[in-house]
């Protein structure tokens, strides 16, 4: 099981008593979305996003946003976003 929260993904193996930190990207980034594949639960993709907001303005996109995957059960994750056929540049919110 995996909780996304701003700042990471942690990982549960023991119902919620505790929690491991798995993907961590930076202290303005967090998961905004996370996937299983279908039929093989090792693997995950999660997106991660990068976003700022004040009382007065909102910023998204920028360093931080990647997508990523996992083919051990969110133990390890590894940066896919430059991946051949994957759009080049900054990533914004990805689902």
């Amino acid at each position: 099981m995996a909780l996304m929260m701003s700042g990471g993904i942690f990982k549960t193996i023991d119902g919620g008593k505790t929690w491991k930190k798995v993907l961590y990207v930076n202290n303005q980034t967090g998961c905004s979305d996370m996937i299983m594949e279908p039929g093989n639960p090792a693997v995950l993709y999660a997106g991660t996003w990068r976003i700022q907001r004040t009382p007065y303005s909102l910023e998204s996109g920028g360093d931080g946003g990647a997508i990523w995957k996992s083919t051990d059960g969110g133990e390890t994750w590894k940066n896919i976003s430059t991946n051949k056929g994957l759009p080049k540049g900054l990533w914004g919110i990805s689902g």
